[in-house]
């Protein structure tokens, strides 16, 4: 919590934890930041679905992970840190822009793992997946929100429903967020991620979408996703 607190600053900063842990975070951060997540509300499905329902009449938020680092500028000869929280803040607020210009409510970013593949033409995106952090323009949801079902990889879920009312989404392709190692650190869903649940959240995915969508087989951890329109 501190690094990204270090990253962003505490301007218009709103901290989201269980019940049981809000006297700890106030001690830290005093009670104008910190807001309580019920205790019955389990995986990131039904805890975003939380968030957006509490933040409708904001004219547009952005979720973080905790573990947010700083964000990766990629469209160069070589990768550059951004580790000011007002340019963070500005690249938010045009990506915003661009998304209510489009009409598409939400926006992310996305980059290559590779500068080296980049062209001119290969800025941004209009369809993929919703990695951690992205912003959301509630007014322009409509019937858009989390599925409270999907403990883990409510991301295709949000994604799919974006393109399939607003026919996409908006990706810039030239950042990617820097997290720590959270793959490996313990908390969060890491305790829920098991085979049994990937599995499980297939199969709700396959429901709601179908397998001209939905490409999964049993024997795999993971679907893939066919991104239609």
């Amino acid at each position: 919590m501190e690094g990204l607190m270090d990253f962003v600053g505490t301007k218009d900063l709103k901290v989201y934890v269980k019940t049981h842990e809000v006297d700890d975070y106030i001690k830290v951060l005093g009670k104008q930041s910190v807001f309580e997540v019920p205790e019955n509300l389990v995986g990131l499905g039904a805890i975003r679905r939380f968030l957006v329902d509490q933040h409708r009449d904001e004219d547009w938020f952005v979720i973080l992970d905790d573990d947010t680092r700083g964000i990766m500028y990629r469209f160069d000869d070589k990768m550059i840190d951004i580790t000011d929280g007002d340019h963070f803040r500005a690249i938010l607020q045009n990506s915003e822009q661009i998304a209510e210009d489009l009409g598409t409510p939400i926006f992310t970013y996305d980059a290559s793992l590779n500068p080296s593949l980049y062209t001119q033409m290969d800025i941004v995106s209009f369809s993929g997946n919703v990695p951690s952090c992205h912003g959301i323009i509630p007014r322009l949801l409509g019937d858009i929100n989390y599925d409270s079902r999907l403990i883990v990889m409510n991301d295709y879920d949000i994604a799919l429903q974006c393109k399939y009312y607003r026919r996409y989404l908006f990706i810039d392709k030239r950042y990617n967020l820097k997290w720590s190692n959270k793959w490996f650190n313990k908390g969060g869903l890491s305790t829920l991620r098991t085979r049994a649940l990937l599995e499980k959240m297939n199969r709700i995915l396959l429901q709601k979408y179908g397998p001209q969508v939905i490409k999964f087989a049993p024997k795999k951890v993971k679907c893939h996703i066919n991104f239609p329109f």
